[in-house]
């Protein structure tokens, strides 16, 4: 029965060609959203993960404030600069990088130095020289080393040699009739333009990196902090990152979480996928309707099929064939036409999504697609989801060939 079978798809391949193409169409535009989401996903995480791949452990900033504090309305958590030692001497730690981001106001000096309109910019401090969390890539020149340069994004119109004028924000209040006074403005050399290439948070805000301690020595309010944390080879991150948690809580006398560098990736590319996500799902949603629809051609192509072959199936049952054997020699021509057609439209989805993806690195798009990432579980679905929808949709009219009765064999043609 199961020569039989393999000779009947051979022999009406034509007439199982529209369902093979409706299933090849429905896959495709599955593995298409499956895979074009991976590879997104991908490449805006690898952007996103670059300050955390040196980094073994995080640490973020505290919520609350010293008991002593807490009537205090200006009373603000302690900063993360008071945990530095005792992190750097927890068991492990090689290295530690306070990060503090703060924000500024940046313009850039015409041909003759006239200042052109301020935009506000995201400062971010660079490690020194030789300081494995030293993670920030330039696309032009190189990163600042000491005070009075910085590097910028592309969004900020600056190139290396130019000059910029930096506005930082002041201080936060500690007391109601005080105004703190904003630090003075500064020219600074740029020296480097900053590859943000793949992150899709660069066209929001232009950034600033500059030195670490001169973001300090500005002393302006900040926005975030956190401690990234370098160890050793062979440490445990997890238990690293408590560790490094339970010192930092320790030197400041309030609650500090930590976590490990991988689960710190996890957070913030949570955080900025999410309308991705949506879209891909958008996207899943009419891939669904292309899967029902791909079902109702098969449906219909099948019973069209078995209708013209009612001679056939009747001398089958004459020879001694039974209802099951029909019905399973039914079902196994729609396996084999499914696990075609599905592998077809799997490579072809696969195909499509290379394709788009190298056009898309060729343009200036805002995220533009670094490689392919082609996940196991997205060729597995197409597999799988187009052979399923091809046996179920022939299940109808499989178990209508089973009621040819053997006599329709000598019926005049």
């Amino acid at each position: 029965m199961l020569r039989l079978t393999l000779a009947q798809v051979r022999h009406h391949a034509g007439r199982l060609l529209a369902s093979a193409t409706a299933v090849v169409i429905a896959v495709a535009f599955v593995v298409v959203t499956l895979v074009g989401g991976s590879t997104a996903a991908a490449t805006v995480r690898a952007a996103l993960a670059a300050p955390y791949l040196p980094a073994a452990a995080v640490v973020e900033a505290p919520t609350d404030v010293p008991p002593a504090d807490v009537d205090d309305p200006f009373a603000v958590p302690p900063s993360l600069a008071g945990a530095v030692d005792a992190v750097r001497a927890v068991d492990g730690v090689t290295d530690v990088a306070l990060d503090t981001t703060t924000y500024a106001s940046v313009s850039t000096g015409g041909s003759e130095g006239a200042d052109g309109a301020a935009t506000t910019a995201q400062v971010v401090p660079v490690q020194p020289v030789g300081s494995p969390l030293r993670w920030q890539q330039v696309g032009d020149g190189r990163l600042p080393e000491r005070a009075g340069e910085v590097a910028v994004t592309e969004r900020v119109g600056a190139a290396p040699g130019d000059v910029v004028t930096v506005q930082p924000e002041p201080p936060r209040p500690t007391a109601e009739d005080e105004e703190p006074a904003a630090p003075a403005p500064q020219r600074l050399e740029v020296v480097g333009v900053l590859d943000t290439e793949g992150d899709p948070t660069a066209s929001v805000t232009p950034r600033l990196a500059v030195t670490a301690d001169q973001v300090a020595a500005w002393g302006s309010s900040t926005s975030s902090e956190e401690l990234r944390v370098a160890a050793a080879p062979g440490t445990d991150a997890q238990t690293l990152a408590t560790a490094v948690g339970d010192a930092a809580t320790d030197a400041l006398g309030v609650p500090v979480a930590a976590q490990t560098a991988d689960d710190a990736t996890d957070a913030v590319v949570s955080a900025t996928t999410g309308g991705a996500l949506q879209l891909v799902s958008v996207l899943l949603a009419f891939a669904v309707v292309s899967v029902l629809v791909a079902g109702l051609v098969i449906a219909n192509t099948f019973a069209v099929l078995l209708a013209q072959r009612t001679r056939e199936l009747a001398l089958l049952r004459c020879v001694g064939a039974s209802r099951a054997q029909l019905r399973r020699g039914v079902l196994l021509e729609a396996l084999a036409t499914g696990l075609a057609a599905s592998a077809l439209g799997t490579a072809l989805g696969v195909a499509i999504t290379a394709a788009g993806s190298a056009v898309v690195a060729r343009t200036d798009a805002p995220i533009p697609l670094q490689g392919l990432s082609v996940p196991w579980w997205a060729v597995v679905v197409g597999l799988v989801l187009g052979t399923l929808v091809t046996v179920v949709a022939a299940t109808s009219p499989a178990r209508a060939a089973t009621r040819v009765a053997p006599l329709a064999a000598l019926r005049p043609l």
